[in-house]
């Protein structure tokens, strides 16, 4: 089997672990699709007058998928609602609330932001990873998001889905159907600039690292002792390399000395087309080391940082209009 000619579909459920099974409108365009298993089994020691041993007894079955998707607009001109995009359930079962505004033109907006109850009912999701002829099924499925900013490449978030293994079948590839045709705008360009401090900062690399940490939501009411996974932390950081200049211009070092935070923004766009804006936003991101560094040529000030609250859970929000 090619594993090339494969698609990964995700769908909400109504409640941890009821299997909502996805179908070709559920498809999302990913890379480097990969899946993994994990069967949890015991292991038999017995006193049997023989040191040869007994056949292993399965217990848990777990499910891991992995891969990177385009952060992009659905490209909607809605004027009071914003056409969600394929890659949202992504955002939804890694601990995100979404959800509808109106912008200053009254064209529909979606604001995704960290969500106060990552764990409520219907955050989870079904995972159907589907390989030219196999096929990966997980339910109750949680999720932990990286979103990688490289200068003149468009924004990628890779993410690491976590789940109970449903089933593992034979079954013909889902069709996609209605998927969004829209191309990711790179991170250059910016129709709003990339400030960090109110500071027009040169930086080539950006993360934000969700940082969800997730363990497994056991009961013996499940076929094999796992209902779902649930987030149970979270902890937003990242790393950003910024130009270094006198410290009359920007003090890099004395940033994270003083501890503390500073509001972090950009917005992007294809062309400047409708629906193609994307526009992150956090309110408080603090510097948590620095490390003066080589980059090309130039010395950086490699920096890690924290994406802090300001009054509760808004670390940081992603606009799409």
């Amino acid at each position: 089997m090619i594993t090339k000619l494969g698609v990964l579909a995700l769908a909400m459920e109504t409640g941890d672990g009821v299997l909502n099974t996805p179908t070709g409108s559920d498809v999302i365009f990913v890379e480097d699709l990969n899946v993994s298993t994990s069967f949890d089994n015991d292991e038999p020691d017995y006193y049997t007058g023989s040191l040869s041993k007994e056949e292993d007894i399965p217990g848990k079955e777990t499910i891991t998928i992995t891969g990177k998707f385009h952060l992009k607009g659905s490209g909607s001109t809605g004027i009071t609602t914003y056409t969600e995009p394929d890659w949202i359930n992504l955002v939804k079962c890694a601990g995100c609330n979404v959800t509808q505004t109106t912008g200053v033109t009254t064209y529909g907006e979606l604001d995704i932001r960290p969500h106060p109850a990552p764990n409520a009912t219907g955050t989870s999701a079904s995972a159907l990873a589907n390989f030219n002829g196999k096929r990966y099924l997980g339910v109750g499925c949680r999720n932990n998001i990286v979103f990688e900013h490289e200068v003149g490449r468009p924004v990628k978030g890779s993410f690491t889905l976590e789940g109970a293994l449903q089933s593992i079948s034979d079954a013909t590839i889902l069709t996609p159907s209605g998927q969004d045709t829209t191309v990711a705008p790179i991170w250059a360009n910016a129709t709003t600039a990339f400030t960090y401090d109110g500071y027009e900062a040169l930086v080539s690399r950006l993360t934000l690292d969700l940082q969800n940490e997730l363990n497994q939501d056991e009961t013996p009411n499940a076929t094999y002792g796992v209902r779902s996974y649930a987030i149970v932390n979270r902890d937003a950081r990242g790393e950003m390399d910024a130009r270094e200049v006198t410290t009359g211009t920007y003090d890099w070092s004395g940033k994270v000395q003083g501890a503390t935070g500073g509001v972090l923004t950009y917005e992007i766009a294809r062309g400047g087309a409708t629906g193609t804006y994307v526009k992150l936003y956090a309110g408080a991101v603090q510097l948590t080391n620095y490390d003066p560094t080589d980059r090309n040529g130039f010395l950086v000030a490699q920096t890690p940082i924290k994406y802090t609250r300001v009054s509760g859970n808004d670390e940081w929000y992603i606009r799409l209009k």
